[in-house]
C-alpha cells in the first residue's frame, strides 16, 4: 500500500467516510481523482497533503517527507528521503508523548523556582539538545532514546 492511500485510510477512519465519493466530497476533489491516488497513479499537491495529516492529526512533514521518498527513483536520494520521514515521524512521535512533560507554563523571572520547576527546564534543555542532535543526524535513534530515558 502506497504512502497516499495509507494516509486515505486514516482519514477514511477518522471521519468516518463511507468509501471514495465520501473522501472526494470532504476533499472538495472528484472521486476519479481520489481513486488515481490510491492506485498510485498520480499524487495530491503538497497542500492537499499537508490538509489530511491535520484533519487526521499528524505531522505535515513526515508525510510530506514520505510522499517524497516514495516518488523519488532508487538511489541515494531515495534513501535520504526515507530517512528524514523516519526521522520526522520518530521525531513527531516524541514530541507528542512529551508534550504534557513540556507544555506546562515557563518560569517568569519574578517568581522563585521551585525544584520541580527547576527540574522541567531541565528536562526541556535536555530533550531540545538531543533531538536536535537526533535530526541533525549527530547521534542515532538509540543513542537519542537512550539519553531522553535518561
Amino acid at each position: 500500500m502506497g504512502v497516499i492511500a495509507l494516509q486515505l485510510d486514516k482519514l477514511k477512519a477518522a471521519k468516518s467516510l463511507g468509501n471514495l465519493s465520501d473522501i472526494a466530497r470532504y476533499l472538495h476533489v472528484h472521486r476519479q481523482t481520489v481513486s488515481a491516488w490510491m492506485k498510485g497513479d498520480s499524487y495530491p499537491e503538497e497542500d492537499r497533503i499537508a490538509q489530511i495529516a491535520t484533519a487526521i492529526g499528524e505531522d505535515p512533514g513526515a508525510w510530506l517527507a514520505a510522499v517524497k521518498a516514495e516518488r523519488t527513483e532508487a538511489g541515494p536520494a531515495k534513501l535520504g528521503w526515507e530517512a528524514a520521514a523516519r526521522r520526522l515521524a520518530t521525531a513527531a512521535a516524541l514530541v507528542l508523548g512529551l508534550l504534557p512533560v513540556l507544555g506546562s507554563t515557563p518560569l517568569h523571572a519574578s517568581e522563585r523556582p521551585t525544584s520541580y520547576a527547576l527540574c522541567e527546564v531541565r528536562i526541556r534543555r535536555i530533550f531540545a539538545q538531543v533531538m536536535t542532535r537526533w535530526l541533525a543526524g549527530v547521534i542515532d535513534h538509540d543513542r537519542a532514546s537512550a539519553l531522553l530515558a535518561r
